[in-house]
């Protein structure tokens, strides 16, 4: 480093401490931010009371301290789908002087599991409250309340007046003014560390600022330009890869697509009842009856008639326009041979027994018919059905009918009401867009393979170029085909990213614990089976994929908020991508596709600069860059996407500073130490073990020397100072924890505990052993991309195979490149990534699994993929070599597999 460069150097590090010095200090001296805290009157919800119009429930209580905010009662939804349903909160003191009455709307409290009142009023330490609770539009299905023997306040718990001997499950919560100088303290000395840090590095060094890359002057060589030969060979491998595209396609068309298509769903328009009459229909004359049709895609109709075993003739059918007179469709069929519609429609899955026994006995008593053509345009337009019989020897065909209803008018014989509506079922087709969709789908698959090809094999592009281009044009697919909420957690990942956008459009916090203001039009009501891809969920994406926001009106809803497990900076392209989408007033499907987006391009940029820093296994990382599961997380809302692409670049200039020929320079420090944060404030700090992997640097450049033991000191400290700030209190907890008194998961259930542990360590080895023996197939499957979406769409084990052997060829040298790694470099690495999957399979011991389990629960190969790229890089040695000409085709595999996958995905949704 030149000495004017030096002084620059030293001169921007003190205005950086300086202007760290002057945010600590507006930070010390703000009055701090208000939180929550929260008094428990029941401890546990053992008990539920369900709550329906028919009853009531009073809480009589003494206020324990000043500061009220508000209250919260946990409650359980009773799997029901509320929408106007509501409940009427009173609040008394002394049990006369009404202070306050608030409706609460259950259709706001989508994925809640309580309801927060905020209080109008103040009262101070002392004061006596009695609370009463109804409900409006609960008659037959009511909420559940929860009620425990264990306590913190004391009250008085009244169901229907009469006095209980527990304790409602619900707490009273007060505003503090939360001021945490320890954190502001940490936060400052861990950024004037990173800098002096920095600076010191540069100094023992004396690296440059920037450094500079060097400029190759390409030169062209008549050798080298495009034969005939190479052209014809292009040719032809496109040919073959346009051959293949369309095999897979036309396989999936037959075998999913076009079967889900044609699937026939029913609407009742009338039903058979015990007071239905029959109606008669000879040869020789007509009947008709006009409906007005509720669905799009009407496709045939179902009838009930009387027995039809061996009766003779020929049933003709004609479908007009009601308005019109227009022939629009006709069907046909032997009166003998009618199909009972259990043969022509999918039944409607029911949870409810009673409705799954009704709705079995409706489909019996019914027959159809399925038109020649179906009529897309159906929605609210009246239609006749006019129907004749022949070739009947005579014979009748016998109808049931019913009063006429709202949609259906009397039918007609000839020219005469017969005083009812036939009982009649229409059919239609709720999933015909899928074939416009695949056609879509078909086009864009070719059109993205077709670029990686021109890339790879025509513009001879470099690997890190190939990869981009790859990963966009793959992960583009995965962004549409895994729908909305179908990636783990996504629910809870899309709510903290709104309150992110919220923030950046200047939207304050709602009142209450895990409130947030949302656009009305984006609170979901019913989101029961949205969490898996389904054809359902595609027709959604169809029908909403380019709609705007019906109303942006700000609502207080219940919103989850991820953020104690990660940081802003992970959530912050998806949440650019959400204001942005607000701004042009999208709606909510657009606006959480642009969100999936703008994190799919910032991962892909990341993970860009990590594979072109890396002085060797560039492929290792392109491919596993290029998995199913990969690229299922950065093409969601999840914080996944920056961890991932943080992790990878992390790797990546730890691999160049330790093993790059040229020497690196304080940008590239500045870029490790910042990825070093990023992935320590994320998960808990599982990755602590991964992040040691800089430690590599100075034994790989042999400079082991006091200086950077220093340097290696002050790195170590970093980590310890984010971890601390980030995690200390909760570690805090789990740590002292007390076997007995540890519950979590929505079960509420009881946990393991470090105490427990401690006392039984044969106990603890066992666990482990039980988890990676018994599930360690499980966990490679799902890293290697068998089991996507909520790991419920399962794919074939030739396809996991396939991008095994693609990691495996891919950690091989060339024939002519450098080991670079030995092995005590390996043993370290490897250990790193043992320690990090262990803390994963720790984290989820102490958090996930029930007390009493022998086997670690809720682990997914998608923790492991942060250093799934290390440990792949371990098979690399000296004896076994790749003689592949061009490591980009082993990416351009990857993603024709990932073809396979797509394929696989719809196979799975739709056959």
């Amino acid at each position: 480093m030149k000495g004017s460069e030096k002084r620059k150097v030293r001169i921007g590090l003190i205005l950086y401490c300086l202007v760290v010095f002057a945010v600590m200090l507006y930070s010390l001296f703000q009055p701090g931010t208000e939180t929550v805290e929260r008094a428990n009157f029941g401890v546990l919800a053992e008990e539920t009371f369900e709550l329906t119009d028919e009853s009531f429930v009073q809480l009589e209580f003494t206020v324990p301290q000043d500061n009220l905010t508000g209250i919260s009662i946990g409650y359980d939804a009773n799997e029901q789908i509320y929408q106007e349903e509501y409940l009427e909160v009173s609040i008394y003191r002394d049990r006369s002087t009404l202070l306050q009455k608030t409706e609460v709307s259950l259709g706001t409290q989508k994925g809640n599991c309580e309801i927060y009142i905020p209080t109008e009023f103040q009262v101070g330490k002392g004061a006596q409250l009695t609370v009463c609770i109804q409900s409006s539009g609960l008659e037959e299905s009511g909420i559940l309340l929860g009620m425990s023997e264990g306590r913190e306040i004391n009250s008085i718990l009244k169901i229907d007046g009469e006095q209980q001997n527990k304790s409602l499950y619900a707490s009273l919560l007060y505003y503090k003014l939360l001021k945490e100088p320890a954190k502001i303290v940490l936060a400052f000395i861990a950024e004037i560390l990173a800098g002096l840090l920095v600076y010191y590095i540069a100094v023992i060094e004396k690296l440059p600022l920037i450094s500079r890359r060097r400029k190759t002057i390409r030169q062209t060589n008549p050798k080298t330009r495009k034969t005939r030969k190479r052209m014809i060979s292009l040719v032809l491998g496109y040919l073959l890869l346009a051959l293949g595209v369309g095999l897979v396609l036309e396989y999936t068309y037959h075998f999913a697509v076009a079967d889900a298509s044609d699937e026939n769903s029913y609407s009742v328009i009338s039903e058979k009842t015990g007071r239905s009459v029959p109606v008669a229909l000879r040869e020789g004359s007509q009947m008709t009856q006009s409906f007005v049709c509720d669905t799009e895609n009407f496709s045939g109709f179902g009838f009930s008639t009387g027995k039809l075993s061996g009766k003779k003739g020929k049933l003709l059918v004609q479908v007009l326009d009601g308005d019109t007179g227009e022939v629009l469709t006709e069907a046909s069929g032997k009166i003998s041979k009618l199909k009972k519609i259990t043969k022509l429609v999918e039944k409607k899955e029911k949870s409810d027994p009673e409705k799954k026994e009704a709705e079995e006995k409706l489909l019996k008593e019914y027959v159809g018919l399925e038109f020649e053509d179906t009529i897309k345009e159906a929605l609210g337009r009246t239609f006749i059905i006019k129907m004749s019989i022949s070739q009947t020897e005579g014979g009748e065909l016998v109808f049931w009918g019913n009063e006429k209803s709202d949609n259906l008018e009397d039918a007609m014989l000839e020219e005469d009401a017969v005083g009812c509506g036939l009982c009649l079922v229409s059919f239609y087709k709720p999933y015909l867009c899928l074939k416009v969709m695949y056609l879509i789908f078909g086009i864009l698959l070719a059109v993205a393979l077709s670029f990686v090809y021109w890339v790879i094999f025509w513009k001879k592009g470099s690997l890190e170029t190939v990869f981009l281009a790859a990963v966009y044009a793959m992960g583009i697919f995965y962004l549409l085909m895994i729908t909305v909420y179908g990636v783990p957690d996504e629910t809870a990942h899309i709510d903290t990213v709104y309150r992110i956008s919220n923030e950046m459009m200047g939207i304050g916090e709602a009142q209450g614990p895990n409130q947030i203001y949302k656009r009305l039009s984006d609170i979901e009501v019913d989101d029961v089976g949205k969490a898996d891809v389904t054809p359902d969920r595609y027709k959604e994406l169809y029908d909403t994929l380019l709609t705007r926001c019906e109303d942006s009106t700000l609502t207080v809803t219940y919103g989850a908020n991820t953020l104690a497990n990660s940081t802003k900076w992970n959530y912050l392209p998806a949440a650019f991508g959400f204001t942005l989408a607000r701004l042009l007033n999208l709606g909510f499907m657009p606006m959480v596709l642009l969100g999936r987006l703008f994190n799919l391009l910032v991962a892909g940029i990341l993970m860009y600069f990590a594979i072109r820093k890396m002085p060797f296994g560039k492929t290792v990382f392109a491919v596993v860059g290029l998995l199913p599961i990969t690229l299922q997380q950065i093409a969601s809302c999840s914080y996944d996407a920056v961890l991932l692409g943080a992790a990878f670049l992390f790797a990546g200039y730890c691999l160049y500073l330790a093993y790059g020929e040229r020497r690196g320079s304080m940008l590239d420090y500045i870029v490790l130490i910042m990825t070093t944060v990023l992935i320590t404030a994320c998960k808990g700090g599982a990755y602590l073990p991964y992040i040691c992997l800089c430690l590599l640097i100075p034994f790989a450049k042999k400079r082991v020397n006091v200086h950077w033991g220093i340097a290696l000191g002050g790195m170590l400290g970093l980590i310890l100072l984010v971890f601390v700030r980030q995690y200390a209190s909760k570690m805090f907890d789990i740590v002292t924890a007390v076997q007995g008194n540890v519950y979590g998961r929505v079960e509420n259930v009881e946990l393991y505990s470090f105490s427990y542990f401690l006392a039984n360590p044969v106990e603890f080895i066992r666990i482990f052993e039980n988890t990676f023996v018994a599930l360690g197939e499980y966990y490679l499957s799902q890293i290697s991309g068998g089991l996507l979406g909520k790991l419920n769409i399962k794919v074939s084990w030739v396809i996991n195979v396939g991008f095994l052997f693609l990691m495996f060829l891919a950690a091989l040298r060339r024939p002519e490149d450098k080991q670079y790694i030995g092995t005590g470099a390996k043993w370290f690495m490897g250990i790193l990534c043992l320690g990090s999957l262990g803390l994963v399979a720790l984290s989820m011991l102490v958090s996930w699994t029930p007390f009493g389990d022998k086997a670690i629960l809720g682990i997914q190969g998608r923790y492991f993929l942060p250093f799934f790229g290390i440990a792949v890089l371990l098979l690399r040695n000296s004896s076994i070599t790749f003689k592949g000409k061009s490591s980009t085709a082993l990416i351009f595999a990857a993603c024709l597999l990932n073809m396979c996958v797509f394929s696989q995905i719809l196979l799975v949704v739709l056959a």
